[in-house]
């Protein structure tokens, strides 16, 4: 039976957020993208148009960094497909354009829904709690990061192998 793939969302709002560590800087500039994001795909068509596969890749390869940035994980796969897809010198170029075209355009109505306050948005509490859990992740770490006190840690086997 074949396995069901769940699409990459359009953006991960919650872990923008936390990426950024700051709502009102991740919303400032999820505002720009949203307003520069249409350029980036113009540049990628222009340079398609005129044959400069060198810019082409670059200009995707510029658009799948900025995507991964801001959490937007769909325009993220579609420029990644185009790149795969590029370097493996396969598939319908003008169709994964086309395809990254329509991810941009569902992210930047995604954007303007968020700024306009159609999203829930990710709470102080919520981001304070992430926080604490990765605190407490740390905190568990460190008497295995500090060895014995001794000035040695302790030799210890690896999960799976005899390596010490």
């Amino acid at each position: 039976m074949p396995t069901s793939r769940k699409s990459p969302r359009s953006l991960d709002y919650n872990l923008g957020v936390l990426n950024f560590g700051d709502e009102q800087l991740y919303l400032s500039v999820l505002a720009e993208y949203s307003q520069q994001l249409p350029s980036f795909v113009k540049r990628v068509e222009e340079k398609h148009a005129t044959g400069d596969r060198a810019g082409l890749r670059e200009e995707v390869l510029l658009i799948q960094g900025s995507a991964a940035y801001i959490s937007a994980d769909a325009l993220r796969s579609a420029a990644e497909a185009f790149v795969t897809a590029f370097d493996d010198d396969q598939g319908n170029e003008s169709g994964l354009i086309s395809a990254l075209g329509n991810q941009a355009k569902v992210l930047c109505s995604e954007i303007q829904r968020i700024l306009s306050g159609g999203a829930k948005g990710v709470t102080a509490d919520r981001i304070g709690r992430a926080r604490d859990r990765d605190a407490l992740e740390a905190d568990e770490l460190m008497p295995v990061l500090e060895g014995s006190g001794a000035g040695e840690t302790p030799a210890r086997k690896c999960s799976g192998c005899a390596l010490q």
